[in-house]
């Protein structure tokens, strides 16, 4: 609550209200095809959405609804953890209407891209500083780094000043949201040193992920690095083409 007044003998209460996701879709002449709220009381907040070719919509992000609209069957119908926000995915038919809406994971692992293979999986990318939903067999199952601290020194205002360690990750949910195919920790980066995130599918289903300037290649399964490069900027946008080449830009 921000503000009580009374006034003429009654009491009014002011207070933020919370923030619900919309999405709407419009025709090649900007006419409003469809336009939806989607979200629960708290506070809901998309970060990524992509579109596959038959029409639907594929959106990732951050919510702190513990009524979020989840569907029968989804992977995570709870959030991961009481009293704390949770990332989520959901899908919206060609109409607008719910597909399938899940939790992935709690909040440290914030979703910052999304994509969609040819048969429908939606993939999750992003940044995280632990608890992700591992699972078996993933190229990296644990999260990595360690926080590094300046001690007190004379003179100093703040002597407690610390640089935390932040992973990037990976995630795939099959085509109906209700099974979580990988999900993966990638590499280990500083919170000043990481600050953009990018994900393309290649033709033969595996995966490139860009955490800051760092590249990955995974294999469709996320089970082994295929390659890694360096990039000479942090990566904003990244394709990959047909004949199997990747194309970064920042």
């Amino acid at each position: 609550m921000n503000q009580i007044v009374v006034a003429n003998g009654k009491v009014y209460a002011a207070m933020n209200a919370s923030k619900d996701i919309f999405v709407t879709k419009f025709d090649a002449l900007g006419n409003i095809v469809y336009s939806t709220f989607f979200g629960g009381t708290a506070d809901d907040n998309a970060t990524a959405m992509t579109v596959d070719p038959a029409g639907n919509v594929y959106v990732t992000g951050i919510t702190g609804s513990a009524d979020f609209p989840i569907t029968a069957g989804a992977y995570s119908a709870t959030l991961p953890k009481a009293g704390r926000a949770a990332s989520f995915v959901f899908k919206l038919n060609p109409a607008g209407s719910i597909a399938y809406s899940t939790y992935y994971s709690d909040d440290l692992s914030r979703p910052s891209t999304i994509a969609v293979s040819a048969a429908g999986e939606a993939l999750v990318a992003g940044t995280t500083s632990g608890d992700l939903p591992v699972t078996p067999g993933v190229f990296q199952p644990a999260f990595a780094g360690s926080t590094f601290c300046a001690f007190a020194q004379p003179g100093v205002p703040h002597p407690d000043l610390c640089i935390f360690p932040i992973d990037g990750f990976a995630g795939k949910f099959d085509s109906q949201g209700s099974t979580l195919m990988f999900s993966t920790y990638l590499g280990s980066f500083s919170q000043i040193s990481l600050n953009a995130l990018a994900m393309t599918i290649a033709s033969d289903s595996t995966l490139f992920v860009a955490a800051g300037n760092n590249l990955y290649h995974l294999n469709a399964g996320a089970t082994s690095l295929l390659a890694s490069a360096t990039a000479p900027g942090l990566v904003l946008a990244m394709g990959a083409s047909h004949d199997g080449n990747v194309y970064v830009a920042d």
